[in-house]
């Protein structure tokens, strides 16, 4: 049985060897942690530390464990606030703004042109707009982007409300739209990526 998302985290004891669904829960979503862990401001041994942290915390709790509707949500959510823990202790700044600017930049080059590149014009207001939005702001678009997560998922993720992460989106796109002003057709296409995923 794979496990994925939709599935639910808990394992009754008559189902199996939890050992063996437990190794596959591990390595069915331990690639899309350490992705996600990397967009933070960390380096590379602490995202491992807090990795191996949460499936061992799973472990340890395996027969007190609820159950969730999106394994994926809980595991990246459990493991944003571990990242974010340690991060914040140490007074930096989470999230890196290139992967979201790289990820932006090549979805306008191909809503824009044939050949995929972006007016060298275009391409210093995209950095100057995603300079602008707050940490949370660029987390949304992250894991609305990367993730392809729906505004629900991306709520339990940051532990806020499904209407904030919808404010949280609508003021990023305030923003883009403002410092891509001159370029609409820029902004209309980011605007429907991130609608219509």
């Amino acid at each position: 049985m794979k496990v994925t998302t939709g599935d639910v985290l808990r394992f009754a004891a008559d189902e199996g060897d939890f050992r063996r669904q437990f190794e596959r829960l591990y390595f069915d979503h331990v690639d899309a942690l350490f992705q996600y862990g990397a967009k933070f401001r960390a380096n590379q041994e602490l995202v491992e530390d807090c990795v191996q942290e949460l499936f061992a915390d799973l472990w340890e709790d395996r027969d007190t464990l609820s159950t969730v509707k999106s394994v994926r949500s809980y595991l990246l959510g459990a493991l944003r606030r571990k990242i974010l823990r340690k991060i914040y202790t140490n007074h930096e700044s989470p999230l890196e703004t290139e992967d979201i600017f790289n990820f932006l930049h090549q979805h306008l080059a191909e809503a824009q042109s044939q050949d995929n590149t972006l007016t060298e014009e275009v391409s210093e207001q995209l950095v100057t707009a995603l300079h602008q939005l707050t940490n949370k702001q660029q987390e949304v678009l992250y894991l609305r982007f990367y993730n392809q997560l729906s505004f629900q998922e991306i709520a339990e993720i940051m532990s806020v409300q499904t209407r904030t992460v919808y404010k949280l989106a609508h003021r990023s796109l305030s923003t883009l739209k403002h410092y891509l002003s001159d370029s609409l057709h820029a902004f209309q296409a980011i605007l429907l990526f991130v609608f219509c995923q």
